[in-house]
């Protein structure tokens, strides 16, 4: 009663909130009665399932709404491809661009965009030493099991590779 007092006070209740209160109240009250005299009635392996099957239906609803807020907050594509005996999938989060590679030579890549400026000043300058007339450069983190190494891709206006090269 206290809380009620003093969300009164303050102005927090309208009177929406008091009759959408009073009814979710009424329902409970209702419900509540309503068990007391079927509950007894029901066995126990059909109140089990009747349990599982609402829980699995929230979930399944809590599962689909959290899909479409993160699909909505971070825009993810996926998408897999295979090229040159290569397996390339490729998942975009928001700005974030991740992507995997397996293939037979190499075996198995995690592949991470990152900024020309995150690089070491030897290996930022190496890069700008190859660019030539591109007009765009990519640097992507390599992890592999034989360790992390780098590739750059060098693009024209047109965003067309013109060379990709490889360095530790």
């Amino acid at each position: 009663m206290i809380k009620l007092y003093l969300y009164a006070s303050l102005g927090l209740f309208q009177l929406k909130t008091m009759g959408i209160g009073l009814l979710v109240a009424l329902a409970a009250v209702l419900s509540s009665g309503f068990i007391k005299f079927v509950l007894h009635r029901v066995s126990r392996g059909l109140f089990m399932r009747a349990g599982y099957s609402a829980m699995v239906v929230s979930g399944v609803l809590v599962l689909n709404s959290a899909i479409v807020r993160i699909k909505l907050a971070n825009d993810p594509d996926l998408r897999v491809a295979i090229q040159a005996g290569e397996l390339n999938a490729r998942l975009t989060w928001s700005t974030l661009i991740y992507s995997v590679e397996a293939s037979f030579n190499e075996g198995f890549e995690f592949e991470k965009i990152v900024p020309l400026s995150s690089l070491s000043p030897e290996r930022q300058h190496y890069v700008q030493a190859l660019r030539g007339g591109a007009e765009k450069v990519d640097v992507e983190k390599v992890y592999a099991l034989k360790g992390i190494s780098y590739e750059a891709y060098y693009f024209d206006g047109q965003n067309r590779l013109i060379n990709k090269i490889k360095f530790d």
